[in-house]
């Protein structure tokens, strides 16, 4: 790791610890936006999440401010290098006002696929994610799946307030908690004392039925 990279990794800790507020990171963040910029942005991928997050209440002043206004578009070409915890650190960033950025967050968004994506992620990180994401207006069920299944199967690290926090998001985006283990078409019916999953499945192009003469044939 190097000098830029520790830098950032130490002002995390102190504005999470609460031990600095953001201004006064400024001229440190404003720094390392241009080690970053004079090394080519070749550095992990968490750094420049983290960079980004820190300066999310910001307005960065100066050659800094302008080089800041580059790191959704690095974010972006670099969305596949994206893990768990850079995940927690741009969906918090984009609840900013300033750092809203929809292209950005589409790519975020689209990582929730990965497999192993919530490693190294807290149950209370994912709750945040689903909090931040609902506040977006995030409503792609399919990316959103991923994530209430990785809550559910870590409820039992929740508190009572986290939980509600969770199915409260999840149905703010229009796909209830209990469902994220469904596909769609799929409805849960009792069949005496069994609960028996049924799908319902939509004929593709080319399938529908076709009448010929008196005889229909799929």
């Amino acid at each position: 790791m190097e000098g830029v990279d520790v830098l950032l990794v130490a002002l995390d800790g102190l504005r999470r610890l609460a031990f600095q507020e953001p201004g006064a990171q400024q001229e440190a963040l404003e720094r390392a936006v241009q080690l970053l910029v004079a090394d080519g942005w070749k550095h992990p991928v968490s750094s420049v999440s983290r960079l980004f997050w820190l300066g999310a209440p910001l307005k960065l002043q100066g050659e800094a401010g302008g080089f800041s206004n580059l790191l959704p578009g690095i974010l972006r070409q670099r969305a596949q290098e994206l893990r768990g915890p850079d995940i927690s650190l741009l969906v918090a960033a984009m609840r900013h006002e300033g750092s809203r950025e929809p292209e950005l967050l589409a790519k975020v968004v689209g990582r929730l696929r990965a497999e192993g994506i919530f490693g190294g992620l807290s149950a209370t990180d994912l709750v945040e994610i689903a909090e931040g994401l609902k506040d977006r207006g995030v409503e792609d069920t399919e990316s959103l799946r991923p994530l209430g299944q990785e809550i559910l199967r870590r409820r039992g690290e929740l508190t009572p307030y986290e939980s509600h926090q969770a199915h409260a998001a999840f149905q703010a985006m229009k796909i209830p908690l209990p469902e994220v283990w469904m596909q769609p078409g799929a409805a849960v019916k009792r069949d005496g004392a069994q609960l028996v999953t049924t799908q319902a499945f939509r004929l593709q192009e080319g399938h529908e039925k076709k009448r010929r003469g008196s005889n229909e044939i799929e």
